[in-house]
This record gives structure tokens, sequence and C-alpha cells, in this order.
């Protein structure tokens, strides 16, 4: 008696909560076959940090990583990076329309994408050029809005990601601040990962500003590897313009 009881103010609470949040349940829609909205690993990812803390390492080290990839980068790797994954890497100039060439490529079917591997895009410094302001800033807005449908990984990076409009940090699902730290013990060199999960970035009165919340704290060994795969050099030359 005592759990029938029990079981009866359950059902009242449950039916009370949902008269009270206008909740409505299609009981239709149960009778045909379901499927499982799944966002997977797609979307844009912006790795954080001033010159020298691992943001383009970290980038580097994602595409090294990672077996069966596609990638299409507007900044040069190594050729060390091939000799891990033999991952196909095609690199395009930086700008917008040669970004806009690549979404069109796969709209038209120029560019398909094989069974078994992922397709990256690497847009060094992205939000940079779209706080430039360009005519077509509203068009690679719209095709980052489109990643995860599109089933993309699209990787950028920023110094300063506090500088970045709350307009342009809305369309990254995840914020990646990075930290090389150099302890005298060690004969290597440590980086340390802070994931932010970016759909729940909302306003933080204590930090004055916006804040998403921490889903990860990764750290990692710094691997010579890695290094040696991309062109430190040529990302000066790239900062100093």
């Amino acid at each position: 008696m005592f759990i029938i009881l029990i079981l009866i103010l359950i059902v009242v609470l449950i039916v009370s909560y949902m008269k009270n949040n206008a909740i409505s349940v299609k009981l239709k829609t149960f009778k045909e076959k379901g499927a499982k909205a799944d966002a997977g690993q797609f979307g844009v990812y912006c790795y954080n940090g001033a010159q020298g803390k691992g943001k383009t390492y970290s980038l580097t080290e994602f595409v090294y990583d990672k077996p069966d990839l596609i990638v299409y980068s507007n900044f040069h790797f190594l050729p060390t990076i091939f000799n891990h994954y033999h991952n196909d890497i095609i690199y395009y100039d930086t700008g917008f329309n040669n970004l806009m060439k690549i979404k069109n490529d796969l709209d038209s079917g120029i560019l398909n994408i094989p069974v078994g591997k992922q397709l990256i895009i690497i847009y060094d410094e992205l939000f940079q050029d779209l706080m430039r302001g360009d005519k077509l800033s509203r068009e690679v807005l719209d095709f980052l809005s489109q990643m995860r449908k599109r089933k993309i990984i699209f990787l950028t990076s920023a110094q300063y990601w506090s500088e970045i409009p709350i307009t342009f940090r809305r369309f990254v699902r995840y914020q990646i601040d990075c930290n090389f730290l150099n302890l005298s013990l060690l004969p290597f060199s440590i980086l340390v990962k802070v994931f932010r999960d970016g759909d729940l970035i909302k306003w933080s009165n204590d930090e004055q500003d916006f804040v998403a919340p921490i889903i990860e704290t990764s750290i990692t060994k710094v691997r010579k590897n890695v290094f040696d795969s991309y062109n430190t050099f040529e990302l000066v030359k790239k900062v100093e313009k």
C-alpha cells in the first residue's frame, strides 16, 4: 500500500510539472522508427593563447594524432607530419574566396569525401579576418553554422579570445585555452589544454565577460615529432604582417 501511494505521488508530481511547464508528449511519434540526434565531434574548434603558448602546436597535434583525414589548410605543415598517418593535406591560400571555394566544391560534388574519411578545414586566425570585415563574411558565418550538419571539423586559432565579439564566439563548439609550461625538473615542456563547451557560453558577473564551462583539462608531454611538423618561421611572418 505504501509503495502504491509513493507511485501515485510521483505520477501527480510528474503531471503537475508537465502542466506548469506546458509540456506535451506526442505519443503518435513513438510508434514510428526512431533516430538518435548525435552532433559527434563536428563543429568549430578554436585554440586560444598568446604567441608561443601552444595553440598552433595543439592544432597540429590534432591532425598528427588522427588517421583517415582529408585536411584543407591555409598554413603549411612540414613533411614530417606525412610520415605518421599519411593523411591527405591540401593547401589553399588565406582568404574567404578560397574558403568559399571549398564549400562550393562540396556542394557541387567536385569535392567528395570517401566513406571512412574525415574532412578537416583549417583556417588560422579566422576570427581576426572576420573582424576586419569582408563582403563574404556573412557567407563564411553561414558555412560555419553548417559544420555539424555537414560533419566537418573546422580548426582555427586566436591570440586573444576576449577580443572576439560574442556574435562570433557563439559559432565555436569547443573553446580550447592552451598554455605551455616549462618545468626546471623536466627536459621537455608540458602542454595544458582547457576545453570549454561553447554551446553553453553565458555572461559571468564575476568575470565580466561571457564564459563557457570547462569540460576537461588535459595535460600532455610536448613531443618533438609534432613540433617538427609545422613551420614556425611561416607563422612568425604572418604575425609580422
